[in-house]
């Protein structure tokens, strides 16, 4: 049983609100996160625990960052209705304004294209999210999607020692299938994120955040022609229910939210330790048309995630830093036929992962780095619609490694490579699955008060059970800080 359950890590990641440091330094250096100190990676209720209300303290100095991307992926490791490869442009903005006691304000904004080539059959925008439903037609396609995302976020000292934050988000984007049956979406998304952090003393911090999320996906197929279309309603990967008419539409309402809460704690200057958890339940549901006016459940899917994280970092002299890190991960779901109330797929995820970390200056200029991460997978999947069944355990070993070097006053280098092995890949059903990626940064002064950072970045991952597939990607990020505005 190969490839009997294919979940997307996307839809965990619809939890999360959006990360606005974007961390550039340890992209570039591999994506390293243990052992090493970095300002938007210090063990803080905003940079560890996503929490806003720490953002009064985090962020001292008013900037403007612009943030160009672009990056492409391209080859055959990819499962039934994915894309061949995907095309993104997008530009980003982001500013933050210290207002003294008023408190401190962040807002950032970015425009997103995206292009998937040779999109097979699917109409849907997110179609690997765990649930038991897909949607499509008869070919296979380029999809367009483009749109803004728009995030606010306000911080504030509520009462003394007691902080307090806030921000909301909004992301809207158009999608446009050229080929048969010329499927168009619409996505929207609504977020919010509302925290408190209590400083106990000077060395130990309390917090606790509320997330939420409300997405809705609309798909309208209908020929340009004014012929009738045909669309199948998947229900599991085997049996569909056809559609036909001058104009079939869908629609997929998901909702959740995560209750989240931080301890943080200091010893001087030299021992850190954040202590994370989190609960998510979430439910989607596929609506379809009934008469003119009324939409019915087709289906209904129900998630539930609970994780816990502890990180710690040691400063053991002024060159040498050490970390480390667990984490449990525990993710359950199932799927229903609304109308005939019929279970047709539950799966479950356990994740138990271990890591080290360290980082030492060898000479003023130059820094090395190293992660190390274990971790135990235990996947079990029942497809009662299909007569699938998989009950499977993956140990997978990643290792990340990153130098840093300064060639002259505030000229940097950076390089990096980060080397995985997963017994399971349970995205995409492959087995002793390899996944390489290189990493090379520069950051460098353009005039004094601006700040030119970029990295580039290539990974390829293939699967040892199937040497003839494999997928690549690579991509490129420019960061333009302006450091008054």
């Amino acid at each position: 049983m190969k490839k009997i359950l294919k979940i997307s890590l996307t839809f965990s990641l619809v939890f999360s609100a959006i990360c606005f440091s974007q961390q550039s330094r340890l992209l570039a250096l591999g994506g390293l996160s243990i052992g090493i100190e970095d300002k938007d990676n210090s063990l803080t209720p905003f940079d560890f625990g996503n929490n806003p209300a720490w953002l009064f303290m985090d962020e001292k100095d008013s900037y403007l960052d612009i943030s160009p991307a672009i990056s492409n992926s391209w080859g055959s490791y990819h499962r039934k209705f994915d894309s061949d490869g995907d095309m993104y442009y997008g530009t980003a903005f982001k500013g933050v304004k210290p207002l003294g006691e008023l408190g401190t304000f962040l807002g950032y904004t970015s425009y997103d294209y995206e292009v998937r080539r040779n999109y097979y059959r699917t109409l849907k925008y997110d179609t690997y999210s765990g649930e038991a439903f897909f949607f499509t037609d008869t070919t296979a396609g380029n999809f367009h999607y483009n749109g803004p995302t728009v995030n606010l976020m306000y911080s504030w000292e509520l009462l003394p020692s007691l902080y307090s934050g806030a921000s909301v988000s909004y992301q809207l984007l158009d999608g446009l299938k050229k080929i048969y049956t010329y499927g168009k979406t619409i996505y929207r998304n609504v977020g919010g994120n509302f925290g408190l952090v209590y400083q106990a003393n000077d060395n130990l911090l309390f917090g606790a955040n509320y997330i939420f999320f409300d997405s809705q996906e609309t798909i309208e197929s209908a020929d340009v022609n004014l012929l009738n279309v045909e669309v199948f309603y998947y229900r599991g990967e085997t049996y569909f229910v056809p559609d036909r008419g001058s104009s079939v539409t869908q629609k997929i309402r998901k909702k959740g939210s995560t209750f989240s809460g931080q301890i943080f704690w200091q010893d001087s200057e030299k021992l850190q330790l954040a202590l994370q958890t989190n609960y998510s339940p979430s439910n989607s549901k596929v609506l379809i048309p009934e008469g003119d006016y009324k939409e019915v459940e087709e289906g209904y899917a129900w998630f539930e995630s609970f994780d816990i994280q502890l990180i710690s970092r040691y400063k053991i002299d002024n060159d040498l830093t050490a970390g480390i890190y667990t984490a449990y991960l525990n993710r359950d779901s199932w799927s229903r036929h609304s109308h005939k109330n019929l279970l047709l797929w539950e799966w479950s995820v356990k994740d138990l992962s271990i890591g080290i970390g360290s980082s030492y200056k060898i000479t003023p200029e130059l820094l090395a780095g190293i992660d190390y991460i274990f971790t135990n997978r235990a996947i079990d999947s029942s497809k009662y619609i299909d007569n699938r069944y998989a009950d499977l355990s993956s140990n997978d070993h990643a290792v990340k490694l990153g130098v840093e070097y300064k060639i002259i006053k505030d000229v940097l280098l950076r390089g990096g490579c980060s080397l995985s092995l997963n017994g399971y890949d349970i995205c995409f059903g492959g087995e002793n699955v390899k996944n390489n990626s290189f990493t090379f940064g520069v950051e460098v002064p353009v005039f004094e008060t601006i700040l030119l950072d970029s990295y580039i970045r290539y990974s390829n991952i293939s699967p040892g059970n199937d040497s003839g597939k494999s997928r690549s990607f690579l991509g490129a990020f420019v960061s333009l800080k302006l450091n008054s505005f």
